[in-house]
């Protein structure tokens, strides 16, 4: 999180500020337009930054190194009757 934070923060504030420009449009569609994009952009923020580390830390990842172990320990067939 201290690592990808940062960038991501910064990320979702340019974006925002350009997209945020469109609420200075005269044409009512743009502006609300505009306005919806930084909410979303605000929304998607908050769930990266505190849901998604969360729902992974909650998930049930195997061992990787449990897997690459059994992996190398199955015999192929074709190479074990070379011996």
């Amino acid at each position: 999180m201290a690592l990808t934070g940062p960038p991501v923060l910064i990320n979702t504030f340019a974006i925002s500020c350009g997209f945020g420009i469109l609420m200075l449009s005269q044409v009512p569609a743009n502006a609300r337009l505009g306005m919806l994009v930084v909410l979303g952009l605000v929304d998607c923020l908050i769930a990266s930054l505190l849901l998604l580390p969360v729902l992974l830390h909650r998930w049930p990842f195997r061992d990787t190194l449990s897997v690459e172990r059994s992996r190398s320990q199955q015999i192929n067939p074709a190479v074990a009757g070379r011996k």
